[in-house]
């Protein structure tokens, strides 16, 4: 902001009076700041009192903004000579707001200050639909709110946030606004170059994020996506079909339901997905989340995103979200690389703004630049004109030589090849850029300007960037993986080998037959292609080597080249390790199953908010209950009414304190409603970072015991 800017914006901001109210348009916090802060000091200064209206996400930062500022916020707060107004994001009631305003205008008379001195930051309208079609009934009723009471204002938009239609509608309903540095009167004139030009800008920077959402829900589109949508209250599913095919459903036979899609879900990942989905609805958080799943012999990894939607009392209603196949790598690759191919091409195609250079006797005499700069490099045609040197001064330090010298050949008339170099935004970012020259010459051919063509290749640069990254960490993966790749054509000839297949086998044998290739092979590695995998399906197995007896893993999928011709990618993993482990944990869960289910006693684990995770079958001649119906159900579900309160609060000491519970006597409910008395002792555990994972229990019937005492008590 320019000193002659700051000063206006000061002299306005100080001299607001009673009964006036302006408009803030701000794209950064900086600009945001540069006006409130003096408004809400001058404020505090004149004995008024200051009311803060702020959404909900952003008290505490504001807070911190302002004492960064240099206002003595603690003390403000205490003599309630500045008061935060938090708003609930999303919830937008214009009559209410000036209930509130006027009841804090009397308030603040009657408190002995001068004034109410309002400053809104207006965002907290956009969470949800259904406020900004109010917007306008709201300005209206402020310009009558204003002149009638002892109060000013300053209402705040955000201009990457709000749409430009509603920023022209808010700028009509105000007498004047604060706009990119410098205050504006009657701003919506042709005259106001400024302020279009910032709308225009906000214009198209929406139209470009609109053509983004439309790529992104194309590229959805055939990535084959499935969705889901569950309902808490009913229990009720729905599916797409492609969520039915991803899973191996039929949806003549198999209902949704999330107990479905948990059955579904491959044993190694079952406990993960349903930690993943309580933890979803009882913190009301969206969650992505890789995991895989069966369908008959073959593993699939799904890649699970959800969010869900909560109630106007911010209670969950629904989960909702897509289920996306990436088994199938290469396919959704070539997905992408021809999305980005086409975002290359468009960004090639496209001038971002335009410069002209004048040249007499072979000087530069005049610079001018076109509108666009502003939105490429953050300054606008009058900063360049204010400063003749700009072009140079925002050129990144290290490129600077580059640019030097090729603007003394342009200047000499011998270059004209396209330039990319690095500049210095305005805002401090650094940005590609991409200019081509366009030479202007007299009829005898000497140079007398050129045009140039500025285009901002930033998003160019990081794609490349991001493709270099991912060939390095491919390169790395082939590098690094400690099994054995192979590739192999519809002729049957080996395309690739990697340097561990190389290794077993002794030599490099690409451009080999690979059916001779295995009859060699024949003993020291497992057969590596399966036909079916030639004809599009990705074929899963594992076999067990003669010669010593090791376990292999094998995948094969098929890859389909740019002429159509399909060959098959070949992973062979040894798992013979895993195979003994995994035998291992067999025998461990058999044996603890066993174990769990021969003892009298009832076992049982607890999460730390009191949801069961596991109880043993022991349950059933307890209690009367399926251990199914223990899912999902606190262990006050299941207690006596009178038990409740006092049991509660034992086991929110024990998990404050993260001690054992030893010896507690309780009284639950069976089943058919008679009470059944445990005598229960528990012992917290923890994960690996340390934290309370929750309790594992042991229970044993004595209700015959207190049976006996009661008789024998009635007999004394």
């Amino acid at each position: 902001m320019t000193t002659d800017a700051s000063q206006a914006i000061l002299e306005t901001v100080e001299h607001l009076a009673v009964h006036e109210h302006l408009a803030l348009l701000f794209s950064s916090e900086r600009e945001q700041f540069d006006v409130i802060t003096p408004f809400l000091r001058t404020g505090l200064e004149r004995g008024e009192r200051c009311l803060y209206l702020v959404d909900d996400i952003m008290p505490t930062a504001i807070l911190g903004k302002l004492t960064a500022e240099g206002i003595e916020v603690n003390s403000a707060l205490e003599a309630k000579s500045l008061v935060i107004e938090v708003r609930k994001r999303g919830y937008f009631d214009p009559e209410f707001l000036i209930r509130l305003l006027k009841e804090s205008a009397e308030a603040a008379i009657a408190d002995g200050f001068a004034a109410l001195r309002v400053a809104s930051e207006m965002s907290w309208l956009l969470a949800r639909d259904g406020g900004i079609e109010r917007l306008n009934d709201l300005e209206a009723m402020l310009n009558y709110f204003f002149p009638q009471y002892p109060a000013l204002g300053i209402c705040q938009y955000d201009l990457q946030k709000f749409h430009p239609e509603t920023v022209k509608e808010v700028v009509l309903c105000h007498p004047s606004v604060i706009v990119g540095g410098s205050v504006r009167k009657n701003p919506m004139e042709d005259s106001n170059v400024r302020l279009n030009l910032v709308i225009t800008e906000h214009q198209r920077i929406e139209e470009q994020l609109r053509h983004s959402e439309m790529r992104l829900a194309e590229a959805q589109r055939l990535a084959h996506l499935g969705s889901y949508d569950f309902d808490v209250h009913t229990g009720l599913s729905k599916w797409s079909e492609e969520t039915f095919r991803i899973l191996g459903l039929d949806p003549t036979i198999n209902k949704p339901s999330i107990d479905e899609l948990i059955r579904a879900v491959h044993p190694e990942d079952k406990i993960r997905v349903e930690r993943t989905i309580v933890s979803a609805l009882r913190e009301c958080a969206p969650f992505e989340l890789e995991f895989k799943i069966t369908v008959g012999h073959s593993v699939k990894h799904l890649l699970g995103i959800g969010q869900v939607a909560l109630d106007d009392a911010g209670d969950v209603i629904r989960m909702f979200g897509t289920l996306m196949d990436i088994t199938e790598r290469r396919r959704i690759l070539d997905a992408l690389q021809g999305s980005e191919e086409r975002y290359r091409r468009l960004l090639a195609s496209v001038t971002d703004y335009v410069f002209s250079v004048s040249i007499v006797d072979g000087r530069a005499t005049s610079t001018s630049h076109g509108a666009g700069c502003l939105a490429v490099t953050g300054y606008s045609p009058e900063d360049h004109v204010a400063d003749p040197f700009l072009w140079y001064t925002m050129v990144y330090p290290d490129d600077r030589i580059l640019v030097t010298e090729e603007a003394e050949k342009r200047m000499r008339g011998e270059s004209t090849r396209p330039l990319e170099h690095r500049i210095i935004h305005k805002n401090g970012s650094i940005r590609w850029v991409r200019n081509t020259i366009v030479p202007r010459r007299d009829p005898n051919g000497a140079l007398v300007g050129y045009d140039g063509l500025v285009e901002d290749i930033s998003e160019r640069k990081m794609i490349e960037e991001s493709v270099r990254e991912s060939e390095f960490h491919y390169r790395t993966m082939i590098d690094t993986f400690d099994g054995m790749l192979l590739v192999c054509g519809a002729d049957h000839r080996i395309e690739f080998l990697n340097a561990q297949f190389i290794k077993v086998a002794g030599k490099n044998a690409i451009g080999e037959d690979s059916r001779e290739f295995f009859r060699e092979m024949e003993g020291i590695c497992p057969t590596c292609i399966n036909e079916k995998a030639f004809s599009g399906e990705i074929i899963s197995w594992e076999e067990c080597c003669p010669r010593d007896g090791r376990w292999f893993s094998i995948v094969n999928t098929p890859i389909r080249g740019s002429d159509g011709k399909v060959s098959v990618f070949a992973t062979i993993q040894d798992i013979t390790e895993e195979k003994k482990i995994e035998q291992g944990l067999k025998e461990n869960r058999d044996r603890n199953a066993d174990i769990v289910e021969t003892i009298e006693e009832w076992i049982w684990e607890l999460y730390p908010n009191g949801i069961y995770r596991f109880t043993s079958g022991k349950v059933i001649e307890l209690l009367g209950y399926e251990p199914v119906e223990f899912s999902g159900k606190s262990f006050l579900d299941f207690l006596m009414p009178y038990e409740m309160e006092r049991i509660s609060s034992i086991f929110r000491d024990a998990v404050a304190g993260q001690k054992p519970i030893v010896s507690l006597e309780h009284v639950c409910r069976h089943k058919d409603g008679h009470p059944v008395v445990f005598e229960t002792s528990g012992k917290p555990f923890f994960d690996e970072a340390g934290t309370l994972a929750g309790y594992r229990c042991i229970g044993r019937d004595i209700s015959h015991l207190r049976n006996l005492e009661h008789e024998k008590e009635k007999k004394s």
